[in-house]
């Protein structure tokens, strides 16, 4: 499977994990825990920090492979 298939299959695993957790019964607002941003946040902030942080480390890998000098084999 090529690189942007297998991160495209990732981003589509992460938002069903994210769409499951959202869809529990428990409220994602009444739990809260300390984040690397230096205050607490609830479990639905937390939804929101996690995916934006691993879109932006699967862009940096893209933008990284992009580069006319990166390795092909």
């Amino acid at each position: 499977m090529p690189g942007t298939e297998r991160t495209t299959e990732r981003n589509h695993e992460a938002d069903s994990r994210v769409e499951k957790l959202l869809n529990e019964r428990a409220d994602p607002r009444d739990y809260a825990a300390d984040s690397p941003l230096g205050k607490k946040l609830d479990g639905y902030e937390w939804i929101l920090f996690i995916s934006a942080h691993s879109r932006r480390h699967t862009q940096q890998m893209l933008e990284v492979k992009a580069d006319p000098n990166f390795p092909t084999k």
